[in-house]
């Protein structure tokens, strides 16, 4: 039996509360608060004080308050509902989504109500019947889009007709009164009609996953120039994506890495499109985990087959491959730039003087030596790692093997003489810009070209060398952050707890390996959440049942309380990353 369950009960609650209920709820208050707009913002907040905790019949406070009687009944049903759902997120159905609706429209009503008795203000704001009915019909739209299902299954779920929710997810539908959010660029609209599309291999469904600004504000939550610079780049990418989301199949999982070329190479636009992904001969809706899975598994063949490197990766091609290369890394450069802008994360660990260096001045590195030196003592293995600190170190202390062995490495790169204690530094500097920057230049390049030029000019161009580090630093997973990173879903009992802990130590006794086999099992990635993963205890996963269960759409691991002891736990998890299949789609 396989481990990885996408989709759960508890996971689409999640997500329905992340992505459809709190946007309602947060509409809900916004429309509220344009109702009694009449009122400056002391009035408003007393006012709806006297509402909400009055506990006085509703005719009675509109009389008293001087407001409609809707208003208030409307008021005391929002407040009422919005209690209910804080504390019950996980019974999430299509019922509440409707009577979220309905208070919504309940709202667009009586403003429209406001404005039919104040019709002078209404002609002054230009605001008109016409456009209270496009808001109310953006409203469903708003779910329709953030749900980002396919048209028959959200029909069931709104009890609305198929037809009904194509017009309203029709662009043909939408004013200029519309946001720009859900407005497809001019530029990439007509590179779509030139490119021949395969309707059997690439659909487009007319749902946009909106831009989570302050996702990008948590992910970059310290302080400085940086950190906004980072945010607003990563918010400009994500919406240089049009609005369809291209669903694409992946026939063989084990043959990724070529379905994958091939669909960018034949559809060179896909990468200014969102995706919806599906594995063929497996369950699941993709809310985002199965896209990241693809990606995951992808970059782990791309960066074996065109990077080359220890703990940073720096581009590279095989010499019988050169002429294939060429092409290859455009695609290669397509890939990344789109994996970058649908996950907001790096896929792997490139080195930060390879980007760098393609889109800033490659001649001014000899003023940053020891960032040159650090990245590239990531680059080479830990054996000539340790040799190399330690000749920076204690020079006269290497012995004849040693020395040896350093010599060779210098040999290699075009040094013939030993280095000396005074100038070791300096040679390794040499050595660093050599592999770190002049031998991937022309890789680097062809990799830049491939990427769209919608992403280069709002992304990558703008990027400052110090927001690069920072990027790339802050993405780096290791075992620490991971094990920093897996946060309870609730407060633990003292079994759970001993479970949880067990977690930890497992965690932080993983090599790089193997940490990033576990990320990829627990979110389908190999990068870390940027809102952590959550750990949640199943007390019915016992006897023949027991094992973790990871739903990689929510970042969530479900973990038995039935263990007797670490080693235990231990022998289970190793078994599990070990095995391939529990990367497999798995629908319980």
């Amino acid at each position: 039996m396989t481990c990885n369950t996408y989709v759960s009960d508890i996971t689409m609650a999640a997500f329905l509360k992340k992505k459809v209920i709190e946007p309602l709820l947060v509409k809900i208050k916004v429309g509220i608060e344009e109702v009694l707009e009449s009122y400056n913002d002391k009035e408003r907040h007393h006012m709806l004080s006297a509402i909400t905790k009055s506990g006085v019949p509703p005719e009675e406070i509109a009389l008293n308050l001087g407001v409609s009687l809707p208003t208030v009944q409307l008021i005391l049903k929002a407040e009422s509902f919005r209690r209910s759902l804080e504390n019950a997120f996980d019974v999430v159905s299509k019922e509440i989504i409707h009577k979220l609706l309905e208070i919504i429209k309940e709202i667009q009503s009586i403003k429209k109500e406001n404005l039919t008795e104040k019709d002078s203000k209404a002609k002054a704001t230009g605001i008109s019947e016409q456009h209270l009915r496009r808001e109310c019909d953006l409203d469903q739209r708003d779910i329709i889009c953030q749900l980002g299902l396919p048209v028959a299954d959200l029909a069931q779920l709104l009890d609305l007709t198929e037809a009904d929710v194509a017009a309203l997810i029709s662009a043909d539908n939408l004013s200029d009164e519309i946001p720009d959010r859900y407005v497809e660029s001019t530029e990439f609209t007509e590179a779509q009609t030139k490119e021949p599309r395969e309707p059997q291999e690439l659909a487009i469904v007319a749902s946009v996953l909106p831009w989570n600004q302050q996702m990008e504000e948590d992910r970059f939550s310290e302080s400085g120039s940086d950190s906004t610079e980072l945010c607003e780049a990563f918010s400009k990418l994500r919406h240089s994506l049009n609005s369809g989301r291209e669903k694409i199949t992946i026939l063989d999982r084990n043959d990724i890495f070529n379905e994958v070329m091939e669909l960018y190479d034949k559809h060179p636009f896909i990468g200014v499109h969102d995706l919806r992904v599906k594995f063929e001969g497996e369950e699941g809706w993709d809310y985002g985990g199965l896209t990241k899975d693809m990606l995951a598994s992808f970059w782990t063949a791309a960066s074996g087959q065109y990077f080359h490197g220890e703990d940073v990766l720096v581009p590279h091609v095989n010499l019988d491959q050169i002429r294939k290369g060429e092409t290859d890394l455009k695609i290669i450069g397509r890939i990344l730039s789109h994996t970058v802008a649908l996950t907001g994360t790096l896929p792997f660990n490139i080195s930060a003087v390879c980007l760098i260096s393609a889109f800033h001045d490659g001649n001014s590195w000899m003023s940053e030596m020891d960032f040159l030196l650090e990245e590239y003592l990531m680059f080479v293995n830990s054996e000539e790692r340790l040799l190399m600190e330690k000749a920076q170190a204690k020079f006269a202390s290497l012995t004849e093997d040693e020395k040896g062995s350093l010599l060779r490495i210098f040999d290699t790169h075009g040094h013939t003489c030993l280095p000396t204690q005074a100038n070791i530094k300096e040679k390794l500097v040499d050595i660093a810009v050599k592999v770190l920057i002049h031998e991937p230049a022309r890789h680097l390049q062809q990799i830049k070209e491939g990427m769209p030029a919608i992403h280069v000019e709002v992304f990558w161009s703008r990027l400052s060398k110090t927001a690069i580090r920072k990027l790339t630093e802050k993405l780096r997973p290791t075992p620490e952050k991971a094990a920093n990173s897996l946060v309870p879903t609730r407060q633990l009992s003292d079994k759970e707890c001993e479970v949880y802990s067990y977690l930890i130590q497992f965690v932080e006794s993983l090599n790089k390996t193997s940490l990033r086999t576990f990320l990829q099992f627990v979110t389908g990635y190999t990068r870390l959440p940027e809102d952590g993963i959550k750990i949640n205890f199943n007390h019915d996963l016992k006897d023949f049942s027991r094992r973790p269960i990871a739903h990689t759409c929510s970042n969530q691991l479900d973990l038995p309380i039935e263990y007797m002891h670490y080693e235990d736990f231990e022998s289970e998890m190793t078994s599990i990353l070990d095995n391939p299949l529990a990367m497999h789609m798995n629908m319980e």
